[in-house]
């Protein structure tokens, strides 16, 4: 009798732990998915409107021939970099190259265009490869564009003029790739997909 009781406790205790195992493993999966979800919302919405600003500016950039020519005008370069920060993400540095060479403003700017390099690397990850891709690629050349902005307009500042026309090649370059880039991803219905894998 003392044997039935013992296996029958052995059982329920080896049931027991079994349960909580699955337990555990389905509470560490709901978790996940909601990280998932999150991250995946957070890089969503960030590039919706890094996205939504290209298309809608691009015209009004091309239109005032911003870029064309040799160099950029120093009113032209404030004006492109205000329509490329003018979304709640990027809102923060804003006024940088009215504040170029204050400490805490390049930090600001720095740090910033840090999450963006992370969040270039972050859709590789927390979407499929063959919309992840693309939408970095996007996100890459986007900061590039404004670091390059910030790099001409120190220059032009007189601290190393010898950078000017290498960075005025290399702004027209990464805003060139981000508009092409910013019209794939519209005509194909990347931002669509990245919705539709959120839900």
């Amino acid at each position: 009798m003392n044997q039935i009781i013992n296996i029958i406790l052995s059982i329920t205790t080896t049931l027991a732990a079994i349960i909580a195992i699955i337990i555990s493993v389905i509470e560490i999966s709901k978790s996940n998915k909601q990280s998932l979800f999150e991250r995946r919302l957070k890089a969503y919405l960030t590039i919706k409107w890094m996205e939504s600003l290209c298309n809608n500016d691009k015209e009004n950039i091309v239109s005032q021939n911003i870029l064309n020519g040799e160099n950029i005008k120093i009113d032209d370069l404030f004006k492109l970099f205000e329509l490329m920060t003018n979304c709640a993400f990027l809102k923060d540095i804003q006024d940088t190259l009215t504040h170029i060479f204050e400490k805490d403003e390049r930090r600001k700017f720095f740090l910033k265009i840090e999450s963006l390099r992370n969040l270039c690397e972050e859709v590789t990850l927390i979407f499929p490869e063959n919309i992840g891709c693309n939408i970095s690629d996007f996100i890459y050349h986007y900061e590039e564009a404004l670091v390059e902005m910030y790099e001409y307009y120190v220059a032009i500042s007189g601290t190393d003029s010898s950078k000017e026309n290498e960075c005025i090649k290399r702004i027209k370059h990464h805003i060139k790739e981000t508009f092409e880039l910013s019209n794939r991803i519209q005509k194909d219905g990347t931002i669509n997909t990245l919705k539709s894998k959120i839900k």
